[in-house]
């Protein structure tokens, strides 16, 4: 057996334990390691995603799996194989943070998504075309645009940077980002895709 799967098992056996004479079992969901070779190290996370959430996005998952994990390293996803997920091999990564949940958590809680939101907050007397009517530089939606399946939107967005990019030169000469730049969003502009004032 290999060593990173007996890892997994004894985790796993260490997580069951009596609570009111009653068995729980909770199964290993993420973890975060920080991963040595540059002065201020990396962190990078190992995700599980269950067959539910790739059926709910269309994602290809091996039918005889019930799950895939993931490897998040900055901007770069990557599948990744369960062995490599639970390796803590300490000369070059330090777990920080273990992320177990129990695995009867789905059939104790409604997994129903609810957003509170509905369409009244597109209406003018919901948003700022209501006020300063002699600046607004826009036409506000009508009760009949409400969006819908289907609307058709054109957006663009402009974004400024606050802090730029941080790198450092490697000694085989190429560029390693030490820290990404930060950025926020500064404009969104939507327009019509149809309708009577379709641009």
């Amino acid at each position: 057996m290999a060593k990173n799967t007996k890892t997994m098992i004894i985790i796993y056996m260490a997580l069951l334990f009596s609570f009111k004479n009653q068995v729980r079992k909770f199964i290993f969901e993420f973890l975060i390691k920080m991963i040595s070779g540059n002065p201020i190290g990396n962190l990078v996370s190992h995700i599980r995603v269950n067959k539910r959430y790739h059926h709910m996005k269309k994602t290809p998952i091996d039918p005889d799996s019930e799950y895939q994990w993931y490897l998040f390293n900055d901007f770069w996803i990557q599948k990744i194989n369960q062995d490599d997920a639970v390796n803590f091999d300490p000369i070059y990564s330090t777990p920080c943070v273990l992320y177990f949940i129990r695995n009867d958590l789905d059939s104790r809680h409604s997994l129903d998504v609810k957003f509170p939101l509905n369409s009244t907050v597109l209406q003018p007397g919901k948003s700022v075309s209501k006020s300063h009517t002699d600046a607004r530089l826009f036409t506000p939606l009508e009760h009949d645009e409400m969006p819908s399946k289907g609307t058709l939107v054109g957006i663009d967005c402009e974004f400024v940077t606050l802090n730029a990019e941080e790198t450092e030169l490697r000694s085989d000469g190429t560029n390693a980002i030490v820290r990404p730049s930060h950025s926020a969003v500064a404009r969104v502009s939507c327009i019509r895709g149809s309708g009577k004032f379709e641009l």
